[in-house]
């Protein structure tokens, strides 16, 4: 697969399936998503699993990345590896099932003492209840105090990095990718910015009954339930905690507002709906082939 194979597939879909733009949303997430992590493998597979071989990420530091996925995931060798490249000086924690922990410390190795894995899911639940359950967890204080470290980022398996990651992104107490409908929120996502003491404070001490009740959506999507992200940003903005502002949100992660050069990429392949009359165009090849390069330096 390269990028004009794609931008074929995305050029077919968007001519085939036609139904309600929840759907839609769904359907090209979903569909997309394995070309665009088969061309990112094509691209970086050697290069990252040359670097793979000696990296050993310490098992405590200020900052961590928080991998929460409860299936044997096709993306996951090549997430590893791409936070391995991102940070090797940021601590792991994987957040598994008790399905998925033997895969998971398979695709270790002899580095699985070094990651920190934590089986907090049980069983393999229907996609409604895996949902109500992932929202329940990011909600719950006591989740956070099981992760030693100043600040986390969150890491699903749609998510890409495509930059060394610096330590100005670590800032605020909570934010992630702004959302295009409601841009003037924290924002979230797959990958999102947390202070840890923050989040347990707010998780903590917030009214039982404001409590997220793990309803539908996974993420603050248009017509979708309130996700985690979605409570978490509402409670930010309520208040008075600090984010960054959007222009740095921006440029740090995209997801639904298209930027020149972000560091980490969270299922943009959701919102074509963008280019929808470019498909044709040099501005959507080279967009695409943009977004899916690296800074391998």
């Amino acid at each position: 697969m390269d990028i004009e194979g794609l931008r074929e597939v995305i050029k077919y879909e968007f001519l085939t399936y036609n139904s309600d733009e929840n759907k839609r949303l769904h359907h090209f997430r979903t569909v997309f998503e394995p070309y665009i992590y088969n061309i990112l493998i094509k691209r970086y597979s050697n290069y990252f699993d040359d670097f793979w071989k000696s990296y050993f990420p310490p098992k405590r530091s200020d900052k961590a990345f928080v991998i929460i996925e409860r299936r044997c995931h096709p993306n996951y060798w090549f997430i590893l590896r791409n936070i391995a490249w991102a940070n090797p000086d940021m601590s792991v924690y994987i957040i598994c099932s008790d399905q998925n922990e033997s895969f998971i410390k398979a695709l270790l190795g002899d580095k699985v003492e070094h990651f920190n894995i934590l089986p907090l899911f049980k069983g393999s639940p229907n996609r409604d209840e895996a949902i109500k359950e992932y929202n329940m967890l990011l909600t719950d204080y006591s989740f956070y105090e099981k992760i030693n470290a100043k600040y986390m980022l969150t890491i699903q398996m749609d998510v890409f990095i495509r930059k060394k990651l610096t330590d100005d992104i670590f800032t605020g107490d909570y934010w992630g990718a702004p959302w295009a409908w409601k841009q003037e929120l924290p924002g979230g996502g797959g990958a999102t910015i947390r202070n840890i003491s923050r989040m347990i404070e707010l998780c903590k001490y917030s009214n039982k009954h404001d409590k997220i009740d793990g309803v539908i959506g996974q993420g603050q999507g248009q017509g979708q339930g309130q996700g985690e992200d979605s409570w978490l940003s509402d409670k930010i903005m309520s208040l008075g905690w600090t984010f960054p502002d959007i222009e740095i949100r921006k440029r740090s992660i995209m997801e639904s507002i298209p930027t020149p050069d972000p560091f980490i990429i969270h299922q943009f392949w959701t919102f074509f709906s963008t280019f929808s009359n470019h498909l044709d165009s040099d501005l959507f090849y080279n967009f695409l082939n943009h977004m899916l390069t690296f800074y391998i330096i």
